[in-house]
């Protein structure tokens, strides 16, 4: 059986059906709704690889596999639209300002810090890779020569430490994205200057030229865009629309820009014919970097299907939400104690984690396969979409319990941080599946240094007349 161009239609079928019901019922907040973010990823995903399929330029070495992801996608859809039909956003709620009493001064020197750990990572993997050009291809091709320390098994003492001055880039950006919104919406400063609040983006700018890959970028502008939906009101003006679409429309040309220049500097630096000289239309051309960034999760569901998936030996969870059995102790390898929570259980290893792919040598370890192998992995096909419909309906709870509570702490936004990037990072392996206790640790420790009264660090809304 080869691909059912059906699956294709039925899949842009349902995305749009979605999105229609997202606007029409959840206005501007959509941009706040975790589905939206999957809807972004896979409208975009699905679409790269019909392109590249007629243009006759896809891998399909497994063509009943991409009939079987674009059917959880397209399930997924479905159920995400269902659920916002069923329970509707209900616009009662609107946003009270920010009440918290942030120490400027910390939060400005955590900034400054982050900057220093981001030159000073650049720097001294220059030094280690022998780097001497801002050439990206060049950069990432030495990067990736060690596959040791591409995948993240081989870190030295002096970069462990350098990485930990990088510790809070997540929750700042999310932050600063915050605080940018509220300054450009609602023109309130907080008395933090923009120059400030735009370090984030800077420093994902320093990770971009320190690995020469294109998702330090793709990461950075989905931070900011969480930490701005938070800010977004219920009701806007048409300025200010105007003024979000705009600011969405900028990001995403520069990805795409970006994405289409590194993945040809790539293949120029390797002698090869590049990706956009196989596409004869130049519109579709200039989206050739992210048509391959986005399309190549359907090549890497088909191989990890076709040699690692086995029906008879499920996970039932443990390949989506293995994360905290990933935890180690910080530095531990350097005082002799190495070993992660599930290492110590006695625990099998991750068949498709991509340094046992490496080891394994396994064909294209290091491609994206995407949220729905490892759930597949977990349940098996029909399972998993089981599994897809009370995740997606318990998605969409916690998003409108976000919206109704009458507070939100910094730890409440970590456990729709790790719900909104599990949907926004769906092209990649579960979120769950990393080392969340890591991120736990980080929002409890900026909630504690930051804020002079965590009682009062939260977003409050009140009820109102309509």
């Amino acid at each position: 059986m080869g691909i059912n161009f059906s699956y294709f239609l039925y899949a842009l079928v349902a995305l749009v059906f979605q999105i229609i019901i997202f606007y029409n019922k959840l206005g501007i907040r959509m941009l706040y709704h975790p589905g939206t973010y999957f809807w972004v990823i896979w409208v975009i995903s699905t679409i790269s690889q019909y392109l590249l399929v007629i243009l006759d330029i896809a891998l399909i070495p497994f063509p009943d596999y991409i009939n079987e992801l674009n059917k959880f996608i397209i399930l997924t859809s479905v159920f995400f639209a269902i659920w916002v039909l069923i329970y509707p956003f209900k616009p009662y709620m609107t946003e009270k300002p920010f009440k918290f009493q942030i120490n400027n001064r910390r939060f400005k020197i955590f900034l400054i810090i982050l900057v220093v750990g981001a030159v000073l990572q650049l720097i001294y993997t220059w030094y280690k890779l022998g780097v001497t050009s801002l050439n990206l291809a060049e950069i990432r091709q030495e990067y990736t020569k060690d596959k040791s320390a591409y995948l993240g098994t081989k870190v030295d003492f002096i970069f462990s430490i350098i990485k930990y001055l990088n510790f809070f880039y997540l929750p700042l950006t999310i932050f600063c994205g915050y605080l940018l919104a509220k300054r450009y919406l609602l023109n309130k400063s907080f008395g933090i200057p923009t120059k400030f609040l735009l370090i984030p983006l800077y420093v994902t700018i320093l990770y971009v030229l320190t690995n020469g890959g294109r998702n330090p970028l793709a990461v950075g502008l989905k931070l900011y865009f969480f930490g701005f939906a938070f800010a977004i009101p219920y009701y806007l003006n048409s300025i200010q629309k105007k003024w979000i679409y705009k600011r969405i429309l900028i990001a995403s040309i520069v990805f795409i820009s970006i994405s289409t220049l590194i993945a040809d500097s790539r293949y120029d630096n390797a002698g090869q014919e590049s990706f956009s000289s196989k596409i004869e239309n130049p519109y579709i051309a200039f989206f050739s970097g992210l048509i391959e960034y986005m399309g190549a999760h359907y090549w890497g569901y088909q191989i990890r299907s076709d040699d690692s998936f086995n029906s008879e030996k499920l996970g039932y969870g443990f390949f989506t939400f293995n994360g905290v059995f990933n935890a180690k102790p910080p530095l531990g390898k350097f005082y002799g104690f190495d070993k992660s929570l599930g290492e110590l259980l006695g625990f099998e290893e991750n068949p498709i984690d991509y340094f046992v792919l490496w080891e394994n040598e396994k064909e294209g370890y290091f491609t994206t396969n995407s949220i729905f192998l490892g759930i597949k992995f977990d349940f098996g096909f029909f399972g998993g979409v089981v599994f897809l419909l009370l995740f997606s309906w318990l998605t969409h709870k916690i998003f409108l319990n976000a919206q109704s509570q009458t507070s939100i702490s910094m730890i409440s936004i970590l456990w729709f941080y790790l719900i909104f990037n599990f949907w926004a990072s769906s092209n990649f392996q579960s979120v769950f599946a990393s080392n969340i206790i890591e991120t736990i640790i980080m929002f409890i420790l900026f909630n504690k240094i930051l804020f002079n009264d965590i009682k009062s660090n939260s977003i409050e809304y009140r009820k109102i007349t309509t």
